[in-house]
C-alpha cells in the first residue's frame, strides 16, 4: 500500500499542481513524479539494516560503554573520554549516512 496525497488533501485546497502557470500542472507531472520514484527505488534492505545497527550503536551501545567503562579509558581523562568515545560512532553514522546519499542516487 502506497501513500497517494491526492486522495488526503482537501477538495478546497489548493496544491502546486492545480496553479496555473505551473509545470507541475496536469496529468504529466503525475506520470513524471511516479516514473522518477520508480526509478530511484529507495535503500535495499542490507542499507536498511546497516542503518539500524549504526543507529543502536550509536544510541545504546557508545552511552552503555561509558556508562560500565567510565572515564579514564583509552588512557584518556574524564572529559576527553566523554568527548572521544562518542565520536566513533558519530563518525560511522555519517560515513554510512553519506554511502546511502551516493548509492540511493
Amino acid at each position: 500500500m502506497t501513500y497517494d496525497p491526492r486522495e488526503s488533501a482537501d477538495d478546497d485546497a489548493v496544491t502546486a499542481s492545480d496553479a496555473p502557470g505551473s509545470e507541475a500542472a496536469g496529468e504529466g507531472a503525475d506520470a513524471h513524479a511516479c516514473a522518477d520514484a520508480g526509478a530511484h527505488g529507495g535503500m535495499s534492505d542490507r542499507a536498511q539494516w546497516l542503518v539500524v545497527v549504526v543507529l543502536f550503536f550509536a544510541g545504546i551501545v557508545a552511552p552503555l560503554y561509558l556508562y560500565l567503562v567510565g572515564p579514564g579509558s583509552f588512557g584518556l581523562g574524564f572529559r576527553d573520554t566523554y568527548l572521544a568515545v562518542p565520536m566513533i560512532p558519530a563518525l560511522v553514522l555519517g560515513a554510512v549516512g553519506v554511502w546511502t546519499a551516493v548509492r540511493g542516487r
